[in-house]
């Protein structure tokens, strides 16, 4: 019976633990949500990310929106771009900067 108790106790902390690590940290991609402007100061230069149900959508300085969703790195990847198909925006982990390879402006600068 002991054995049992200790057992049942194991399984209700593993289970407080697994559901607890996703509580209070926020969604896996929203260091991409807010406002992205040129690092180098470019007029008009920008990409406004928001998240919609698990998944986000991108628009442009130009105002047209992208869906865009987290690949299996934690990278943002905007499907839909014309002569493309797909985008991906990593975030350089020492900078914090998001890098546009194929954008007029290369580095961007999260504003908000």
């Amino acid at each position: 019976m002991r054995h049992i108790r200790s057992l049942s106790l194991l399984c209700l902390v593993a289970f407080a633990a697994i559901v607890g690590s996703g509580v209070g940290c926020g969604t896996k991609g929203s260091n991409y949500v807010g406002r992205w402007e040129c690092s180098s100061g470019g007029v008009g230069d920008f990409f406004e990310i928001e998240e919609n149900k698990g998944a986000f959508l991108v628009t442009d300085e130009t105002g047209t929106t992208y869906p865009a969703s987290l690949d299996d790195k934690g990278t943002l990847v905007i499907s839909g771009v014309p002569l493309m198909g797909s985008l991906p925006l990593p975030i350089d982990s020492s900078s914090h900067e998001l890098i546009c390879s194929a954008c007029g402006c290369k580095r961007y600068k999260k504003v908000k």
